[in-house]
């Protein structure tokens, strides 16, 4: 059977390296054309939503990088903006806890204060 839909097609590595990153290009426009825009009007909105909302933006913000990085010789800049992901997929999933409280929230608020305090104090 010649054209069995079953059998998927063989890519090499480098195609599907292309084609997750024109994927990724893809998105990242979207984000930036149709995403932001509604974000930005958004008002009043609770602590948890800002955090959650600043987490977004630190994402988008690391995903527009990584669509800049398209060298081969990029692997490590592309590693570490993963590992940063990572951590903040789990803020997000912390800060959408149903057992987060405020107390938790004006926490996660505030350490960023704090290690800016610390990275200034040891510069």
């Amino acid at each position: 059977m010649p054209n069995d839909p079953t059998k998927l097609p063989e890519f090499t590595t480098d195609e599907l390296l292309g084609a997750y990153y024109d994927a990724m290009c893809e998105a990242v426009d979207f984000v930036t054309t149709q995403i932001i825009p509604v974000l930005h009007g958004q008002l009043k909105l609770k602590k948890d939503e800002e955090a959650i909302l600043g987490i977004f933006y630190r994402m988008h913000a690391l995903a527009s990088s990584l669509a800049r990085l398209n060298n081969k010789i990029d692997f490590n800049g592309a590693a570490l903006i993963a590992r940063t992901m990572f951590e903040l997929l789990v803020d997000l999933r912390f800060l959408t806890s149903p057992n987060v409280t405020s107390e938790d929230i004006e926490r996660f608020r505030e350490f960023a204060v704090v290690d800016r305090f610390r990275k200034a104090q040891n510069a």
